[in-house]
């Protein structure tokens, strides 16, 4: 029971969000298969959005990037700044706010500098998903009169989907165990910015607590911690994988999001054996 509230309240959370969203689809009708001149901004405005606490934003990416609407650099600038649940934890802390800080604008720069390399050197446009288009448009030849209604239901179905991937995630992070991810971080300093950032691309809030829980108590890195919570995109790769075709694509992008969040992890551990 424990385990399908958590996912209950997780999905809820999100929900709202993706009523808005979806109502922008569907309002904007064909509109929606194009993208703003001005879409080099994409990644500058993504980084930000996706500092702000949970994991909204990155869901909010992730339809946007299956409908056509931003860029592959603004989703990856999205995923990269996001912390999920990590910076609400950190608040607890009085004596947390310096690292708060840190941590943003660490996660910020790097956001807006790949997503601005991903847009500008593969000139990267934003696409047309005929399968996430053809979804949207039959919700809206259905509901044409009520698009709110079509909303609704559309961001219904993401849900559920959310709260049975969820409940599965939950289940299987107690099957293998929080102290058993504790070790593997803990086993080698060098490995664990590899680590960490395997255990970020766990679409559970779970991963970013555990992560940064252990840097607070002074076990990891904060190249570890930073590379645990740049994977840490939360529900928004769920949704990715729900929304966007093909599905080899998705697992591409996860693993880019992987490798730079290792780099910037090893490349941060380095500077503070330097330093």
């Amino acid at each position: 029971m424990e385990f399908v509230l958590d996912a209950f309240i997780d999905a809820l959370k999100i929900w709202p969000l993706l009523v808005i969203v979806y109502v922008v689809f569907e309002f904007m009708g064909n509109q929606r298969t194009t993208y703003l001149k001005n879409h080099r901004l994409g990644p500058v405005l993504g980084a930000i959005g996706g500092c702000i606490p949970q994991c909204g934003a990155s869901v909010a990416a992730s339809s946007l990037y299956a409908a056509g609407s931003i860029t592959l650099g603004t989703l990856l600038s999205v995923f990269i700044s996001t912390s999920d649940e990590a910076i609400p934890l950190m608040l607890t802390y009085r004596d947390q706010g310096a690292f708060i800080i840190l941590l943003l604008v660490v996660k910020i720069i790097y956001a807006i500098l790949i997503g601005s390399f991903v847009d500008k050197v593969f000139d990267v446009k934003p696409k047309r998903n005929t399968y996430s288009l053809l979804k949207c448009s039959k919700a809206c030849d259905c509901h044409e009169s009520n698009i709110v209604m079509s909303a609704i239901r559309r961001s219904l179905k993401v849900v559920v989907f959310l709260f049975i991937m969820t409940c599965l995630m939950n289940v299987v992070i107690w099957v293998i165990g929080e102290n058993v991810l504790e070790q593997w971080l803990l086993r080698a300093y060098k490995w664990q910015p590899f680590i960490s950032a395997a255990i970020g691309l766990v679409p559970n809030c779970v991963s970013s607590i555990l992560i940064t829980q252990l840097y607070l108590e002074g076990m990891i890195s904060f190249g570890a911690v930073v590379a645990g919570l740049c994977t840490g995109a939360g529900a928004g790769l769920l949704v990715l994988f729900k929304e966007n075709r093909p599905i080899s694509e998705n697992l591409k992008i996860v693993c880019v999001l992987y490798v730079l969040s290792v780099v910037i992890g090893v490349i941060l551990n380095c500077l503070v054996i330097l330093s």
